[in-house]
């Protein structure tokens, strides 16, 4: 088994960006969910709200910033903390931290392309964002939902029917594999070298929302793959299948980072049994 594919998504929600490589840090890949979009009240803002903050794209930039573009108006945002940024208190989920503002200019952006205020916020040196209770492990994260790493298998995938694209899931680690959900059943995943692996510990099936029928490339909202999951996952249990049409939809694995490094794709991938 292999990694077929690795993607960062710089700001939540936003477009991704498929990488060849990039450093497995302890909070999740470097730059990943880096940055938020936040509405008024600065309640994170997503494509659940907006399915076209999939058309706002995201560019990553050796000099250590990122640049958004909608149409054809473009923002460039430094990636590194700023002393001088405004602390907003944002929440994500059930979290509220501090973060910094990103500035004017790409919050008129972002209010332009949706029609209504946002702001963009950054991850920044007075932030800190605990792992919740339930991922047993007192680690961190940034921006993301909820775990620092999402890992996906293309075995899996080919049990939906109609093809739906592997981007579509936003996962940030795409592997091949042969077994069907078997990263389901694994303690972790082993990446890389066997002398230096990157190891990651997988805690728990990934619950899906309706982004999952969001066009990535159009932002439009195209129902169905949401459903062809759900026919594809039969419940496993009899308690499953007395919860019927209430039972969450799982495709993918939430992990947290027990040993980082650099990892590529075409590099070695491995579950390990429980």
């Amino acid at each position: 088994m292999r990694i077929t594919s690795l993607f960062v998504y710089p700001v939540k929600s936003a477009r991704g960006i498929s990488v060849a490589e990039v450093r497995v840090t302890p909070t999740g890949l470097e730059g990943d969910r880096h940055f938020m979009i936040v509405d008024a009240r600065g309640r994170f803002f997503t494509q659940r709200e907006e399915p076209s903050l999939a058309r706002v794209l995201v560019a990553m930039h050796e000099r250590g910033s990122v640049t958004l573009t909608s149409g054809d108006s473009s923002v460039e945002v430094p990636c590194a903390s700023d002393p001088r940024a405004s602390l907003v208190e944002v929440t994500v989920w059930e979290d509220t931290l501090l973060a910094e503002d990103a500035g004017p200019e790409v919050a008129e952006l972002l209010s332009r392309h949706v029609g209504a205020p946002l702001r963009l916020v950054r991850f920044g040196a007075a932030s800190r964002r605990p792992l919740a209770p339930r991922y047993g492990v007192e680690k961190s994260t940034e921006l993301a939902d909820g775990s620092p790493v999402l890992v996906a298998s293309l075995a899996s995938l080919r049990l939906l029917a109609n093809g739906p694209s592997i981007t579509r899931f936003r996962a940030n680690i795409v592997v091949d594999g042969d077994v069907p959900f078997a990263e389901e059943d694994a303690a972790d995943l082993v990446l890389g070298a066997e002398s230096e692996p990157v190891v990651l510990k997988l805690v728990k099936p990934c619950p899906r929302c309706p982004i999952v029928d969001v066009d990535p490339e159009t932002g439009l909202r195209e129902r169905g793959t949401l459903a062809a999951l759900a026919r594809a996952r039969p419940p496993r249990s009899a308690e499953e299948r007395s919860e019927g049409e209430k039972r969450a939809v799982h495709f993918g694995v939430d992990a947290v980072v027990e040993r980082g490094g650099r990892i590529r794709v075409g590099d070695r991938a491995r579950f390990v049994p429980r």
